[in-house]
């Protein structure tokens, strides 16, 4: 790609702070100029078209992050935590439950298997044709929360 874009714009536009190499380098690696020409953008805009965000962000990761969100009890909202832990049950994760979560969501790095915190964590599933898939969303154990530290696992 380097050597068709140093062809084509020529030694002076190659240049990172130079807007034209910029555009016509993400152009180039997306190949948004032609997204028919490319298996993989076709079906990344289908899915953008279907309003499938939770898939595109499992497939389309560019920055690997091994994080969850997990909805805490925090005292002031937690009319809202109740709220979001019965519609968790009943509607499963969307995009207006991840809007609506976000004040009182916090991002842990993933724990791993044995870390004793899974213990208080309910997972929030995505609800899609009578199917469940497991997301990066959890719920945490409102008896495990303390007021005062936060999100405080009991070992």
């Amino acid at each position: 790609m380097t050597k068709e874009l140093l062809t084509r714009l020529g030694s002076e536009a190659m240049q990172m702070h130079h807007p034209e190499f910029i555009h016509q380098y993400y152009k180039n690696l997306y190949n948004l100029s032609d997204p028919n020409a490319n298996k993989e953008t076709q079906a990344l805009l289908e899915l953008i078209a279907a309003g499938a965000f939770p898939e595109i962000a499992k497939e389309y990761r560019l920055i690997k992050q091994d994080n969850i969100n997990v909805i805490c009890p925090y005292q002031p909202l937690l009319d809202l935590y109740q709220q979001l832990e019965t519609e968790s049950s009943e509607i499963g994760l969307t995009k207006d439950w991840i809007q609506n979560a976000k004040p009182i969501t916090i991002s842990l790095y993933r724990p791993k298997t044995d870390n004793p915190i899974w213990d208080s964590l309910t997972p929030v599933l995505l609800h899609k044709r009578g199917q469940q898939e497991q997301t990066d969303w959890f719920i945490y154990n409102q008896e495990h929360y303390d007021q005062r530290l936060g999100l405080y696992p009991k070992d």
